[in-house]
């Protein structure tokens, strides 16, 4: 399982809508800006506690995002492993499990 953390926050438009951007960062290798993302709840804290300061903590969302790895085993099945009943045999299955459920003397 694999969890990162992306912080909102809110603004007010012109319109007096609300409504919420990711909080971006600056790239260490170049001007570009990407959203703000973390697996670190400490680094989490940090940035929290600083947008607080300047946002209030009443303008900010947190947002998990949680990715699970899973492995499905599919077996193969053999011919071999497969018996093929004819009717009589079905009927007897099916009249075995009736009792079993409904009891000796039911119909």
């Amino acid at each position: 399982m694999k969890t990162k953390y992306k912080i909102l926050i809110k603004y007010t438009s012109t319109f007096k809508k609300d409504f919420y951007e990711f909080y971006q960062v600056q790239t260490e290798d170049s001007d570009e800006l990407i959203d703000f993302e973390t697996d670190d709840v400490e680094v989490l804290k940090t940035t929290l506690n600083i947008l607080d300061k300047k946002y209030g903590y009443e303008n900010l969302r947190i947002i998990v995002d949680v990715t699970y790895t899973i492995s499905v085993g599919i077996d193969e099945i053999k011919q071999n492993d497969i018996e093929i009943v004819d009717d009589v045999d079905l009927q007897n299955i099916y009249a075995t499990a009736y009792k079993n459920v409904f009891g000796e003397g039911s119909k």
